[in-house]
């Protein structure tokens, strides 16, 4: 989010000057019972399973790579499978946070013939870059998360099978005649990487 977050507030406020928005950090399952409760009017979450009450669109999808202490053996190669993963300790998030990413590293992990060594579970995100920072694990994370790696750690891409995220943005389908929440959904999909992927609208 943060390098798509920007350019998407940057547009709707181009658009909208006056539109006050507050903005909250929290977990793909958080949000989705926060959007079910009405208590947002969008959000920007990683589902691994379907959400048929709400309408969504994808704003991007990534394969993870692997974000590893820059001391680490393996850090000094150029790429990895998973089953090089095979005890590594880990950094994730807890499970229930967004229960159908974690359980797709579990099966990818599995697919790659070892069960993966969690070592720490923590949220928000930036806390598991902290630890692998500290040397703790290492994690998953989509390459726009880690534009630019600081200098205690490498990011190196995944060959072969790897989690793949996706983000999309969700809204209460009886908000979708508002003109304000329907600024603030195409300016979210004009902007997001994958709109340079997409033809353009006729």
């Amino acid at each position: 989010m943060a390098t798509v977050l920007p350019p998407i507030l940057r547009e709707f406020h181009r658009q909208h000057p006056g539109v006050r928005m507050e903005l909250s950090e929290s977990p793909t399952a958080a949000q989705i019972g926060a959007l079910r409760a009405g208590e947002i009017h969008c959000g920007f979450f990683h589902p691994d399973e379907p959400t048929p009450e709400f309408a969504t669109r994808e704003l991007l999808r990534e394969r993870n790579g692997v974000l590893l202490p820059v001391d680490h053996p393996l850090a000094r190669r150029k790429r990895l499978r998973l089953r090089d993963l095979d005890g590594v300790p880990l950094v994730l998030f807890p499970r229930e946070l967004n229960p159908g990413f974690y359980d797709q590293i579990l099966a990818r992990c599995s697919q790659a013939g070892f069960s993966p060594r969690i070592e720490e579970e923590v949220w928000p995100r930036v806390n598991g870059i902290a630890l692998v920072r500290a040397g703790i694990g290492a994690t998953f994370v989509c390459p726009s998360e880690v534009r630019q790696p600081p200098p205690e750690v490498v990011l190196l891409p995944l060959t072969g099978p790897a989690p793949e995220s996706r983000l999309l943005i969700g809204w209460n389908r009886k908000l979708s005649a508002d003109p304000v929440v329907r600024a603030f959904i195409d300016a979210a999909t004009e902007k997001a990487p994958s709109a340079a992927r997409r033809p353009p609208r006729p």
